[in-house]
Formats: structure tokens, C-alpha cells, sequence
């Protein structure tokens, strides 16, 4: 599971309001091309943002949707990503001083132990950029 954490200048109302906006999601993850759509309540249980996701040279539609609502995070996400499968994906927001403490944890479901062992490295460093971009979004306003 690949896990980071970040702290950001701005509240975690702030940065959950940034999470809660569908058509944003292109705007703070790395590799999300764009959105397609936004069904339901984003983003909670059975809500579904549609999008596009560069794999390399390949471009995939598919989507991320809300799976379940944990106590101080937003929902647990699945994002589904192509021949890849689907990961759970937890962001926890914590007060620390007049921001925030985020961590953004990623887990691939359903793959073997090596293709986890070797997607970890490059899942993190997208990952912690995604939080780079949250933090500077939610920051903004």
C-alpha cells in the first residue's frame, strides 16, 4: 500500500470541499486526463466520477466512485483504472495548527504481491504530487 502524507496551509474544510468537487478531480490527480461526467453525490457511496486516465502512451476511460464513509475522511474511493484494476483509495484530513494534515493512502485490490511491489514506487510519487496539487488548490480558495 502505498501511503503519503502532506501538510497543507489550508483547513481540512477547505481541502475537503476541493475532494467534494467531481469535476475537479483532472485538476488534482496526476494522470487523470479529464472528466467525463459526474453521477450521484459526489463523492459519496455509489457516486461516480467518469474520466480519462493516461497509462503511458494509452489513454483509458473509466472511473473513481465513492465506495464507502469512513469517520474523519472523506469516502473511501474506488478508482478504477483499466487493465490495472481498481484500487481503494483513503484520504484522512487531520487539523494540524491553521491547516491541515493530509495522507492519501492507495491500495491495488485483486493484483498479485510482485505487480504490488512494483507499482508502490510509482503509485507514491504520483500520489505525493496529487497532494502537492490538493494542498496548493484547497489553499487557493
Amino acid at each position: 500500500m502505498a501511503v503519503c502524507a502532506l501538510r497543507a496551509a489550508a483547513s481540512p474544510e477547505r481541502v475537503r470541499r476541493v475532494l467534494a468537487d467531481g469535476h475537479r478531480y483532472a485538476d488534482r490527480v496526476i494522470g487523470a486526463r479529464s472528466v467525463r461526467a459526474v453521477e450521484g453525490d459526489w463523492p459519496r457511496r455509489g457516486a461516480q466520477v467518469h474520466h480519462e486516465v493516461d497509462l503511458g502512451p494509452l489513454r483509458v476511460r473509466d472511473f473513481t466512485e465513492g465506495v464507502d464513509v469512513a469517520p474523519g475522511s472523506i469516502p473511501v474511493l474506488g478508482a478504477h483504472v483499466g487493465p490495472l484494476g481498481v484500487a481503494r483509495v483513503r484520504v484522512d484530513l487531520v487539523p494540524s495548527g491553521a491547516g491541515s494534515l493530509v495522507t492519501l493512502s492507495e491500495e491495488p485490490l485483486g493484483v498479485p504481491v510482485v505487480v504490488r511491489l512494483v507499482l508502490e514506487l510509482p503509485v507514491f510519487v504520483r500520489n505525493a504530487r496529487s497532494l502537492r496539487r490538493l494542498a496548493s488548490l484547497a489553499s487557493a480558495g
